[in-house]
């Protein structure tokens, strides 16, 4: 069996790749906090007895007018275009494919 060296910069430009797309996303890090202070005087206002009443009047949940327009298949090709060859690459690649939403 022949042994091919691996190439450890094309597995790193592969990943990196792969993590521009996922950190693209807007992370707003009080959000938890603002959340579990409306939920706080909505139960002091309204009892615990309606916290589902109060889930849904403090529900941080995102209305986007424009849906995401995500390629997971040209961003795997573009991925698997740096690998050359190698394997562990690759693997990334396909797993990051995988788990694409």
């Amino acid at each position: 069996m022949i042994s091919r060296p691996r190439k450890p910069a094309a597995a790193a430009v592969a990943l990196v790749l792969m993590l521009t797309s996922f950190l693209a996303m807007p992370i707003n890090a009080y959000a938890n906090a603002d959340v579990l202070q409306c939920m706080a005087d909505c139960i002091k206002s309204e009892g615990k007895a309606e916290k589902a009443t109060c889930k849904s009047r403090c529900a941080d949940i995102p209305v986007s007018t424009q849906p995401e327009n995500k390629d997971c298949m040209a961003t795997f090709k573009q991925c698997k275009k740096t690998c050359e060859g190698d394997k562990d690459c690759k693997k990334v690649c396909k797993t990051t494919l995988l788990n694409c939403v």
